[in-house]
Order: C-alpha cells, then structure tokens, then sequence
C-alpha cells in the first residue's frame, strides 16, 4: 500500500479535517525531539527559546513591550502542541498587524490574549499568504517603507505640541509638515489657532518671513491661557 492510499483510506475514517490536524501534530512532535536531540537541549528550554523567539517577533511588529507572563507561556504551548510551529506565529502577526495595526479601534488587540487563541488560531493563519516576488513585491516594499516614514514623521511632530514652539512662524512651518488630515486632528490644535493656521495666505505669509505682531500675540496668549490651565489642574 501506498503512502497516499494509507492516506486516503485514513481519510475516510476520520476526515480530511482531522486527519491533517493529527498528522501535523506528530510531525511536531518529531521535530520537537530531533531539535532536543541535535540541539543538546532539554525540553523545557527549546519551549523557552520558541516562546522567546515568538514574543520578541510580535514586539518588534508592534513597537510595544509585552513579557513572557505565565498565561501566554500556557498559549504558546497549547498552540505548539496542536501541530503549530514558531513559523506559523510570525505568520498570525504579519497578517493581523497588516489588518489591525492602522487601525486605531483595533490595533489594542494585537496583544498575545488575543492572537494566541487556540480556537481562532488556524482561522488568523488561514489569511496569511506568501509574500509576492518580482516587482510586486517592490512595490509593497516601497509602501511599507513609506508607510514606516510616514509614521516616524508623525511620531517625531507629535512630540512637539502646539503650545511648544517659540514664535508663530516656528508653529505653521511645524505644523504644515504633518502628512495627513487625521494626524493634523490628532495634534489637537485648539480651534483658535487652528482657525488662524488656516486663514488665506497665512502659510505664504509665514514662508515669506511676515511680521505679523496681531497674530503673535494672539498665540502668545494662548499658550499663556493653556500653560496657566495645565498648572491649575
């Protein structure tokens, strides 16, 4: 008999479904005792060294901080031992953080209670796909390359406020330089200035070099007025 006919015949036994899930898990299984075996390394510290390698991938992906807690150990390795390889967490991040990380009501969820959920696990995995070559793949690499300055570009504005800037002029000049609508909102400009940043002419004021003493003052006092509310409160 066959490899594929042992396959076909175990198929009908238990299903397509089930049959891949328990061939998965034993290869898993094979692949974790060769890697003790050629590794020299206890079991215990090839999970540690996975569940390491999986946490830092998904920090690096998200710019955030998460640590090993006892409850994502538990989830890394109930995952594992369903037949799941490091490989197969990576993917589950590339293709949520393409799906999540802009999104600002979603991007909270790219955290590790949520993503290493066994019962949702082989449905995140399914979305992912191979990576494109040629020049398609050129072309989603130039965009995340921007995408990637453009973000560093707003963090780097952002920490600045308004309200931080010597002179008027210094404050347009700042502000012009924000490469969306939404990442200007996000400034939270009060609407006073907000409404004098966006006057007629007033960008092509501020590059010619206008003095403009009215308008100085104005943002002068406001910055006064918003410095005198943050000490009271």
């Amino acid at each position: 008999m066959t490899n594929k006919d042992l396959w076909t015949e175990a198929a009908g036994l238990v299903g397509e479904s089930e049959l891949s899930r328990r061939f998965r898990v034993w290869c898993r299984s094979l692949i974790k005792k060769e890697l003790v075996k050629r590794q020299e390394m206890a079991p215990d510290e090839l999970f540690l060294h996975q569940a390491t390698s999986i946490l830092e991938d998904l920090n690096k992906r998200t710019n955030r901080h998460y640590t090993l807690t006892p409850e994502a150990k538990q989830k890394i390795r109930c995952i594992l031992a369903a037949g799941y390889s490091p490989e197969d967490f990576c993917r589950v991040h590339e293709i949520m953080c393409l799906k999540w990380l802009d999104d600002p009501k979603m991007n909270i969820y790219l955290r590790p209670s949520t993503l290493w959920q066994l019962s949702k696990f082989d449905e995140r995995l399914a979305l992912w796909q191979p990576k494109s070559s040629g020049p398609a793949r050129a072309i989603e690499q130039k965009k995340f390359a921007e995408k990637t300055q453009e973000k560093q570009l707003i963090a780097k504005l952002m920490s600045i406020p308004w309200w931080g800037h010597a002179t008027w002029h210094d404050f347009v000049k700042h502000a012009v330089q924000f490469p969306t609508e939404a990442s200007v909102k996000a400034y939270k400009i009060p609407p006073e200035i907000d409404k004098m940043r966006l006057a007629p002419q007033m960008l092509f004021r501020v590059l010619k070099g206008e003095r403009m003493p009215e308008v100085e003052e104005r943002y002068e006092n406001a910055k006064r007025r918003h410095k005198e509310a943050q000490r009271e409160g």
